[in-house]
């Protein structure tokens, strides 16, 4: 048991997905990091006389980073030099998934600034790249409700994704949307909304929230203020156009604002 406790996770397999580009193919390292300002609280007098001669630190403004790095391509929109050149000093909704991205596997997902895109390296080396984003938002740590792996031409929805608890007063349900791939013709649109019922069947869902219709490739994130008290959530989609076929990854989280 204590051989068990102390195995280490290998990281084999991790999705990023930014503005809805997939990196995850060119990548091979990825680090998430969250830190908290620090401010010196430090008083004359604390609460506690056993506290004086320590220092005591409040955490007060937020950050989130990533950096994420791989293989150079370049070619198409869904390439490395495409995406990030064209996404370097803008802010669009990123996902991380530590897993395959099938339902239930852990997501990051925020709002960022693309701050960096490095290329190129030694001689005679497969040339390498190096991207990372800055955070303009909330960093939700969620669930994926729907991997990108599977395409969806007709309507449908997503399996059930159960939270512990309800969304209470003061916190928000989240949801990203990450489409990566488009096909078929007079404008193939994917309209995609979030429900939430007080049992896992579904028998009476409520929409919490919508995102705006996609016609292409790009990401969107959302959230609506609780509190309500259903703790079953799942994503619905609608498709419309000539032979429509999208893939693309949600999901969901609780926090606060």
């Amino acid at each position: 048991m204590g051989a068990e406790r102390l195995m280490p996770d290998v990281l084999i397999d991790a999705r990023i997905f930014g503005n809805g580009v997939n990196f995850s193919g060119r990548s091979n390292k990825v680090e998430l990091s969250i830190e908290a300002e620090e401010f010196d609280a430090t008083v004359f007098e604390p609460d506690n006389p056993a506290d004086a001669g320590w220092r005591a630190r409040r955490g007060t403004v937020l950050d989130s980073k990533a950096a994420f790095s791989g293989f150079w391509t370049a070619g198409d929109p869904s390439k490395v030099d495409n995406a990030l050149w064209s996404q370097l000093g803008t802010v669009n909704a990123w996902s991380f998934v530590r897993g395959k991205g099938a339902p239930g596997d852990i997501c990051w997902f925020t709002q960022a600034l693309t701050a960096k895109y490095q290329v190129f390296g030694d001689y005679g080396k497969p040339a390498p790249f190096d991207g990372a984003i800055s955070g303009s938002w909330p960093l939700i740590r969620g669930t994926v409700a729907h991997p990108h792996t599977t395409a969806r031409s007709a309507n449908g929805a997503g399996v059930d994704v159960p939270f512990t608890g309800a969304v209470p007063a003061g916190q928000y349900l989240y949801a990203a949307l990450q489409v990566v791939s488009v096909a078929g013709t007079a404008t193939p649109t994917l309209s995609v909304v979030v429900e939430s019922d007080s049992v896992a069947g579904f028998t009476a869902p409520v929409q919490r929230l919508a995102f705006a219709p996609a016609t292409g490739i790009g990401a969107q994130v959302a959230r609506v203020a609780g509190p309500f008290t259903d703790t079953h959530f799942r994503v619905r989609w609608t498709v419309a156009g000539t032979s429509p076929s999208f893939l693309f990854c949600g999901a969901l989280g609780v926090a606060p604002a």
